[in-house]
């Protein structure tokens, strides 16, 4: 989702209005959020989506280079992550798997750190919240351990959208929800990009456990993909015994807990020569990753002739 930055439509004077113009962009690469709170400064908070850690950002514009500077690392000492476990218990047949899951969280729990807030919940065809955000890690646990398959229907896109919903009142730098799910979705009335639409607007991340009731049916599991695809999150499919990888579960909030925030020096900028955009450049092991973000620059004034 884009929210462009819209350039000023300044007459005979070169004045910023004040105001703060935002821009977002999720690609497969990175997550960007940009504010241009004066005309001479960009701030943007920024998440990389692939496994290597970025080393080091540089910024130009139409071939100036710019002074670009980390001004925040994610975590740091002021750091909140939100997270909410969401486990499928619908269909009774499933009981082997909530069974699992209870393990997993059990296990995802003993990565919890001081910056994180956790809490969990199930679903059928309602959303019930059995620990809230911000419960102990001991009773998060202790509430995982009752989790039972006892529903019938499986309503994932309307039970996402309430889970992100209680996310978004969360005063957090970060928002995530970890559903355990095997992607089946009954809803009549709620669809795909009603989630996306919930989740982008509360900036809620969405890791999607997959876990496929057949080899026939693990088609479903592309449900929970796209919804990770779109969200920024990662999606992790479960073997033929319903485990998930030792990697993810030893470091479940590595996609979550990582990049900061960047300012960059527009002055050079300000004559228009170096154009209306600027290129943000990460350096990674494996290669750069670019954004490129629009800016906001006053009129340039030309003499009546």
């Amino acid at each position: 989702m884009r929210m462009p930055l819209v350039p000023l439509a300044l007459c005979c004077a070169a004045l910023f209005s004040g105001a703060v113009h935002a821009w977002q962009d999720l690609s497969e690469s990175a997550e960007i959020n940009c504010t241009q709170p004066q005309q001479e400064k960009l701030r943007c908070g920024y998440r990389l989506l692939t496994p290597e850690r970025s080393t080091g950002v540089r910024a130009s514009a139409g071939g100036v280079q710019l002074n670009a500077q980390v001004t925040r690392k994610y975590p740091d000492p002021a750091a909140l992550t939100a997270v909410l476990f969401l486990v499928d218990t619908s269909d009774p047949g499933r009981e082997p798997v909530v069974q699992k899951n209870v393990a997993q969280i059990d296990r995802m729990l003993k990565a919890v750190g001081d910056y994180h807030v956790v809490g969990l919940a199930s679903f059928d065809s309602e959303l019930r919240l059995l620990a809230p955000i911000g419960t102990p890690r001991a009773q998060v646990a202790e509430a995982a351990s009752k989790l039972q398959a006892t529903g019938k229907t499986t309503e994932l896109y309307r039970n996402l959208i309430k889970a992100a919903d209680i996310l978004s009142r969360i005063e957090a730098d970060r928002r995530v929800i970890f559903v355990f799910s095997d992607g089946q979705a009954e809803d009549k009335a709620y669809f795909h990009q009603d989630v996306i639409r919930a989740a982008r607007q509360g900036n809620v991340i969405i890791n999607s456990m997959g876990f496929p009731r057949s080899v026939s049916l693990s088609v479903a599991l592309q449900t929970l993909r796209r919804l990770s695809e779109e969200t920024g999150g990662v999606f992790v499919e479960a073997d033929a015994s319903n485990n998930l990888p030792t990697a993810f579960l030893n470091s479940p909030f590595a996609n979550v807990d990582r990049g900061g925030t960047l300012e960059v020096d527009l002055s050079p900028m300000a004559d228009g020569a170096a154009g209306s955009s600027v290129v943000l450049e990460f350096a990674t092991a494996r290669r750069p990753i670019r954004v490129t973000v629009p800016v906001s620059l006053p009129a340039r004034v030309t003499a009546a002739e």
